[in-house]
C-alpha cells in the first residue's frame, strides 16, 4: 500500500500544480534575493511579496498592490480569495509546436477520491508505423489485478541499424505465497554480429538435509596463462579444490569435490578450451554461518540485540531452504541464450528476522553521523560568503539541525518498518498469492523495420482475506481502477486514458505518508507546508485543460475552509501584515496584478494578511491585485507606506481619495459554480494532502511574486 499511496500523492501534485500556475501570466514563484527589496521573512517557511509597481492605500489602511506584466498572447482571469477559501483561474494562451495536437483532459479530486480522464490526438511520427498499447488495472476490497499489451513497429535506415539483433525475446513470471518464492526467467536473443567463441554455463544450487550441493557445467575458453590450471583432471581438480574445498575449511565446515566429466583441448593456433562438470556438497557450514552472525550482532555497536535474541534471528535465516537457485548462460556464433531459476520455502522467517534486526539497529545515531559528515563537509549547504568565518555557534546549530534531522529520519524508518510488518504478515496471514508473468519480443522485420511486443499480467489470490487482515492491523486501503489505450490510425495517433482512486481518509493518508517519509536539511519547511495544508481544511479541487489548433485553454479551481493556515505558512510580511486577497487582469498588452493588504505599516503590531488574489486579461495587458487589510493606520501619509517592505523606490503610492481606479474582486459565484459548491461548507473537511510543491503553487505562486521584465 506504500507504494500505491505514494502514486496518489505523485497525481495529486501534477493536478494542483497544474491547478494554479498561470501559463504566461502574471503569478510566478516570488524573489527572495536583496535585489527583490522584499520584505524580511519573519518565519522559516515565509515568501516575501516583491516591490509592486503601484499602492493603492484605501480609507481604513487597506493597501492593494498592483503588478503589471505584458499578457505576450495570454489571456488570463483568476482570483484567490482567502477568507473565503477559494481559487479559480481561466487561462487560454498559444502553445508553440501544438498546431497538430488536440487534447482533453480533466481532473477532480476531494478528501476521499482523484478521478481523471482525457483523450490526445496528435500527429503519427514518420518512424511510428503502427502502435497499439491497451492497459487495464483493477484494485479494491476482492481484487487485484493488472493487464497491459502493447505492440509498435518503427522504421528508418538508422534505428534499424542501431539495433544489431535479429530478434530478441524475454519471459518471466513469479509467484510468491505467506512462505515461498518461485521464479523463472529466460531470455535470448538471435545477433547480427558473431560473439566470439562459444560457450555454456550453468550454476545450480540445492540444499538437503544440513547439506548444500553446487552443480556446475561449463563449456569455455580458457585463457593464457591460467590453461595450466586445468591442462589435466588433476590439475582441475587442485584448482577447483582451492576454490571451493578451501572456503568450506575456513568456515569450519566441509566439502565434497566431485568431477563428473572432464575434457582439455588445445588447438593447433593455441586456443585452449575446457569442458567440465563437477559438483561440490557443503556440511557444516550453515551453522558456521549463523554463528557468525550472531557474533556480528552482538559486536556491532549500533545494532541492539542480546545474544538470545540474535540466535533467534539467525535460527530463522536457517529455516530458509533453498529449492533450487541456478542460473545459466549458453554462446554460439550469433546468438544467446540465458535463465535463472529460484525456488525458495520458508522465505518468511528470513524476512521477519531481517526487520528484527532493522528495528534493533539505532538509525538515528547512524543518521546524525552521516548528516554531521554532510554539514561539515558543506553539503546541501549556500555558499558561505567570504567575509565570513564560521563560528562554534554556526557548527553548534548545524550539529542540532543534523541531529534533529536524523531523529526525525529514524523515526520515519521505524514507522515504515512497522507498516510493513504488518502487511507481511497480513500476507501470511491470509495466504495471499501473487502472480505475475510477462513476455517482451523485439524483431527485425526487415533491414528497415523493427516490431516490438510486450505482455504482462497479474493476478491475486485470498485478496479479500489480505485487504480484512489489513484492516485488523489499522491499515487502511484504497480503490484504484485505470485504463489506458493508445492506437494508430491512420496518420494520427489517439490516446484515451481514465484513473480512479478512492477511498476512506484517502487524502490524509497521503498526508501522513508525507508527514513520515520527510528527511533531509528541508524536512523542517516541508512539514510545516504539509501541516499548514491538512490544517486549511481542503474540500476540493478541479481542473479542465483542453488544447485545439495551437491554442491552450485551462480553467481550475481549489476549495478550503480555512485557507488563512496555507496564507499564513507561505507568506510573511512584515509587523504580522495579512495579504487578503490577490486580483489580476490583463489589459492593452500589460499584465497588472493587485495585492491588497491590511494593517501594513511596520510599527504596528499584528493585522495584515493577504485576503485575496485577482487577476484579469483585457486587449493584451495581465493585471494581477493582491489585497492586503491593515496595511497602514487610517490617514497614513507616503513615507509612511513607503517603508512597507514591498513598496520599492520605482513604486508609484497612490494615497486615498488621489485615484479612481476599479479594483476587481474575487467571483466567488464562479468559482463555486465551476467547482459544483454552494460556499457553504461541503462537509469535506478532513486534511488535505501533503504535497509541498502543490502547497506552493497555490499560494506562494498566486501570491503574486511578479517575473520583472
Amino acid at each position: 500500500m506504500t507504494a500505491h499511496f505514494r502514486s496518489t500523492a505523485i497525481f495529486i501534485t501534477l493536478l494542483v500544480v497544474l491547478s494554479t500556475v498561470v501559463a504566461g501570466g502574471g503569478v510566478v514563484g516570488a524573489q527572495t534575493s536583496e535585489d527583490a527589496n522584499g520584505t524580511n521573512a519573519t518565519a522559516e517557511t515565509g515568501v516575501d511579496l516583491p516591490p509592486a509597481d503601484d499602492v493603492y492605500v484605501e480609507d481604513n489602511g487597506d493597501a492593494v498592490l498592483a503588478y503589471e506584466e505584458a499578457a505576450n498572447g495570454t489571456q488570463a482571469n483568476y482570483g484567490l480569495n482567502v477568507s473565503e477559501g477559494l481559487f479559480h483561474a481561466l487561462v487560454a494562451s498559444d502553445v508553440e509546436g501544438s498546431d497538430d495536437l488536440a487534447a482533453n483532459v480533466t481532473a477532480v479530486m476531494t478528501g476521499e477520491n482523484v478521478t481523471g480522464n482525457g483523450t490526445l490526438e496528435a500527429a503519427r511520427p514518420e518512424t511510428l508505423s503502427n502502435l497499439s498499447v491497451n492497459a487495464t488495472g483493477v484494485q479494491n476490497d476482492e481484487n487485484a489485478r493488472s493487464d497491459v499489451s502493447a505492440a509498435a513497429t518503427v522504421t528508418g535506415e538508422n534505428i534499424a541499424r542501431s539495433v544489431p539483433i535479429e530478434r530478441a525475446g524475454i519471459t518471466g513470471d513469479v509467484t510468491t505465497t505467506g512462505s515461498t518464492f518461485d521464479a523463472d526467467l529466460a531470455a535470448n536473443a538471435q545477433l547480427t554480429q558473431p560473439l566470439g567463441q562459444p560457450q555454456h554455463q550453468s550454476y545450480e544450487i540445492t540444499e538437503g538435509n544440513g547439506t548444500y550441493t553446487l552443480n556446475v557445467s561449463q563449456e569455455r575458453p580458457v585463457l593464457g596463462a591460467s590453461a595450466s590450471q586445468w591442462e589435466t583432471r588433476e590439475q582441475a581438480k587442485r584448482t577447483l579444490e582451492s576454490q571451493y574445498v578451501a572456503l568450506a575449511e575456513s568456515m569450519n565446515g566441509s566439502a565434497d569435490l566431485t568431477i563428473d566429466s572432464y575434457s582439455f583441448t588445445q588447438s593447433e593456433s593455441g586456443r585452449s578450451q575446457l569442458d567440465i562438470e563437477y559438483s561440490v556438497t557443503y556440511q557444516g557450514i550453515e551453522r558456521a554461518v549463523a554463528d557468525q552472525l550472531v557474533s556480528s550482532l552482538t559486536s556491532a555497536e549500533d545494532v541492539d540485540l542480546n545474544r538470545s535474541e540474535a540466535r533467534n534471528v539467525s535460527q530463522r535465516l536457517r529455516n530458509l531452504t533453498v529449492n533450487e537457485l541456478s542460473v545459466r548462460y549458453d554462446q554460439r556464433q550469433g546468438s544467446i541464450e540465458a535463465g535463472m531459476s529460484a525456488d525458495l520455502d520458508n522465505y518468511d522467517g528470513a524476512v521477519l528476522a531481517a526487520l528484527d534486526v532493522a528495528e534493533a539497529t539505532d538509525m538515528q545515531a547512524l543518521n546524525a553521523g552521516t548528516m554531521a559528515g554532510m554539514n561539515t563537509a558543506g553539503v546541501g549547504s549556500m555558499p558561505a560568503n567570504t567575509e565570513t568565518t564560521p563560528t562554534t555557534s554556526n557548527v553548534t546549530s548545524s550539529n542540532a539541525t543534523a541531529t534533529n534531522a536524523a531523529a526525525t529520519s529514524a523515526a520515519s524508518f521505524n514507522q515504515s518498518l512497522e507498516r510493513f510488518r504488518k502487511q507481511f504478515e497480513a500476507q501470511q496471514a491470509a495466504n495471499l498469492t501473487r502472480t505475475s508473468t510477462f513476455t517482451a519480443n523485439v524483431t527485425k522485420n526487415s533491414p528497415q523495420a523493427l516490431s516490438v511486443d510486450l505482455d504482462s499480467q497479474s493476478r491475486t489470490e485470498n485478496w479479500g482475506a489480505y485487504v480484512g487482515e489489513l484492516e485488523d492491523r489499522d491499515i487502511e486501503t484504497s480503490d484504484l481502477e485505470y485504463e489506458l489505450h493508445a492506437a494508430t490510425e491512420g496518420e494520427r495517433v489517439n490516446v484515451t486514458a481514465a484513473v480512479s482512486v478512492s477511498g476512506e481518509n484517502l487524502l490524509k493518508q497521503a498526508t501522513n505518508q508525507m508527514l513520515n517519509s520527510s528527511t533531509g536539511p528541508q524536512a523542517g519547511q516541508t512539514r510545516e507546508y504539509v501541516t499548514a495544508f491538512r490544517e486549511a481544511g481542503f474540500r476540493k479541487g478541479q481542473m479542465d485543460v483542453s488544447v485545439e489548433d495551437g491554442r491552450m485553454q485551462l480553467e481550475t479551481g481549489a476549495a478550503f475552509e480555512n485557507m488563512t493556515a496555507l496564507r499564513d505558512a507561505l507568506v510573511t510580511l512584515e509587523g504580522g501584515q495579512n495579504v487578503q486577497s490577490v486580483v489580476g487582469q490583463t489589459e492593452n498588452g500589460t499584465t497588472t496584478s493587485y495585492v491588497r493588504v491590511e494593517g501594513a505599516v511596520p510599527t504596528l503590531e499584528g493585522g495584515q494578511n493577504v485576503q485575496s488574489v485577482v487577476g484579469q486579461t483585457e486587449n493584451g495587458t495581465t493585471t494581477s491585485y493582491v489585497r492586503v487589510e491593515g496595511a497602514v493606520p487610517e490617514n497614513a501619509s507616503e513615507s509612511q507606506v513607503r517603508e512597507l517592505g514591498y513598496v520599492g523606490e520605482d513604486t508609484s503610492v497612490h494615497l486615498p481619495n488621489a485615484w479612481d481606479r476599479t479594483i476587481p474582486s474575487t467571483n466567488t459565484s464562479q468559482a463555486n459554480e465551476y467547482l459544483g459548491l454552494t460556499g457553504a461548507s461541503s462537509g469535506l473537511t478532513g486534511p488535505g494532502f501533503g504535497v509541498v510543491v502543490a502547497v506552493i503553487a497555490l499560494l506562494a505562486g498566486a501570491l503574486v511574486a511578479v517575473r520583472r521584465r
